[in-house]
């Protein structure tokens, strides 16, 4: 019982800072991109 609660306690210790680690890399290492097709305009107009 108490090895879980150990091992509980250092995985709840460390996910903030496997949050923060994953929201970096994604803030640094992955460039946006932006894919978009004109829009057609309507043939007739009201």
């Amino acid at each position: 019982m108490l090895m879980q609660n150990k091992l509980l306690n250092v995985i709840s210790s460390l996910m903030p800072l496997a949050i923060i680690a994953g929201l970096l890399y994604a803030a640094f290492f992955i460039k946006p991109t932006v894919t978009s097709k004109a829009v057609a305009p309507p043939l007739f107009e009201r």
